[in-house]
């Protein structure tokens, strides 16, 4: 079957109708989701300099993805993800976001953060990755 993202992607409808008087007998609905890779993270700010003590939002997207992707922040040198808020695009053509809130301090100047991108169109060792590292002035 040759399926695009326009066309399938949705839902679907499956009717079994009275013979003769043409009434509805029995109905099902199903979610038919056309798989497509989201594209490699992108970090916001570009500026990656934070004060200390003073809240830093760091924004990880990737535009598109059926479905939409996860993406996870990690400190590296840890596999535990850390919280972050996700802002879900709902389509193949929109960006999908995960903003980790951070209060830096000055031991974390220097400090290694790594996002993560990845659907159920990717195997699990495709994963999309970028790492980008903290800088933190000093009061």
């Amino acid at each position: 079957m040759n399926t695009s993202y326009g066309r399938d992607n949705g839902r679907f409808e499956c009717r079994v109708k009275a013979s003769g008087t043409g009434a509805d007998v029995h109905q099902e609905y199903y979610n038919l989701t056309v798989l497509t890779p989201p594209q490699p993270p992108f970090v916001e700010p570009v500026e990656l300099r934070a004060t200390e003590d003073e809240k830093f939002d760091l924004t990880c997207s990737s535009i598109g993805g059926s479905p939409d992707p996860t993406i996870t922040w990690y400190r590296v040198g840890s596999e535990k993800p850390l919280k972050s808020t996700i802002t879900k695009g709902g389509s193949k053509d929109l960006r999908t976001s995960s903003t980790l809130s951070i209060v830096p301090r000055r031991e974390d100047d220097g400090a290694k953060f790594r996002c993560v991108v990845w659907n159920r169109a990717m195997s699990e060792k495709d994963k999309l990755e970028t790492t980008v590292t903290l800088s933190v002035n000093c009061e």
